[in-house]
């Protein structure tokens, strides 16, 4: 999956692959760490289950039930959002895992 995004983006000025996931018991099997480690992606960890991290939570789920409203198509909905939309998600993101690291991962209110 990785070497196919990686052909897939071969021209993306990204040459830095980050790999977010939440940490659960399932995600940091021994099985799961190997591949990561081996895969040449950045991991960016936090803590399980943190909800004030979790990209759907905060800025998925919301649109898609604002889009899919009477839709089934959740890919066309997905594709038909403004790139400057991804980029206002992605940029939340961001600015949550920097309150996160300021917090030492302790739970922190959405300000």
């Amino acid at each position: 999956v990785v070497q196919k995004l990686k052909e897939l983006r071969s021209c993306s000025r990204i040459y830095t692959w980050n790999f977010y996931h939440d940490n659960t018991r399932l995600h940091s099997a021994q099985l799961t760490q190997e591949f990561l480690a081996n895969s040449g992606l950045k991991v960016l960890k936090h803590s399980s289950y943190g909800s004030n991290l979790a990209l759907c939570d905060f800025g998925l789920y919301l649109l898609a039930k604002q889009k899919l409203k009477g839709r089934k198509n959740m890919d066309q909905t997905c594709a038909d959002l403004p790139e400057e939309k991804w980029q206002q998600i992605f940029t939340d993101w961001f600015i949550r895992m920097k309150k996160y690291k300021d917090f030492n991962g302790n739970y922190f209110e959405q300000n």
